[in-house]
């Protein structure tokens, strides 16, 4: 049987060198013949001893799907926008 991974939810943070990206659930624009994906993720950025960013970033990857496991795999993911209020 293989490996069984548990979800963690959402939003999802990562922390590295007192900064903190908090990142939330991908918004789906269009996903063409199921191979290309592209994705729109707001996400928030404090940096270390600093004042919180909030954004907006477009993602584009190349995706391979395993129907039988019910698993996308992603490949070349490309980040082409961030959208940051002035």
């Amino acid at each position: 049987m293989g490996q069984v991974t548990q979800d963690i939810g959402w939003p999802r943070q990562v922390s590295q060198n007192g900064a903190a990206l908090v990142y939330y659930q991908p918004q789906v624009e269009e996903w063409k013949n199921y191979q290309e994906l592209t994705v729109n993720m707001a996400f928030s950025l404090t940096p270390c001893g600093g004042r919180e960013i909030v954004g907006v970033a477009t993602l584009q990857a190349g995706t391979m799907v395993d129907k039988d496991a019910r698993m996308v795999y992603f490949k070349d993911v490309r980040v082409p926008d961030v959208r940051i209020p002035q």
